[in-house]
């Protein structure tokens, strides 16, 4: 499948954010004030410890987030060198979850992103990621 880092924000049948992957998470994400914000809602499949969220879930939402922020604020074509997450409070599955990223600092093609999941009651996660810019792009 052909993706345009120009014209395309999705990358077709992306795990994370692709309404078009029928087993993806399709975290639906909009931008606002330079933030990316997304929000997904959980059911028994994503489940890991009894009626929580699994955690490899939480990092994908971060990781999604912060890639998002590359391609759809900066409209760089990026990826994922390293993501440092500290896991605060268990999501319940079935309760709507946000994700909010946002730009911290960049160097030529090194841009570090901070994220944060979080409900209407606790923050779930923190992370910072750091990406690079795609060389020739």
């Amino acid at each position: 499948m052909q993706y345009d880092s120009e014209t395309q924000i999705h990358v077709p049948y992306c795990f994370g954010c692709s309404p078009d992957n029928p087993h993806g998470l399709k975290i639906d994400f909009t931008i606002k004030d330079n933030f990316v914000i997304g929000e997904f809602t959980s059911d028994t499949h994503h489940m890991g410890p009894p009626d929580a969220v699994h955690g490899g879930i939480i990092a994908t939402l971060i990781d999604e987030s912060i890639s998002f922020f590359g391609r759809g604020v900066l409209k760089e074509d990026v990826r994922t060198m390293r993501v440092e997450i500290v896991f605060r409070n268990q999501a319940p599955i079935g309760e709507q979850l946000r994700v909010e990223a946002h730009l911290q600092e960049e160097k030529s093609r090194k841009l570090i992103i901070t994220a944060r999941v979080y409900t209407d009651k606790n923050t779930i996660a923190e992370a910072t990621g750091t990406l690079f810019k795609v060389k020739g792009k």
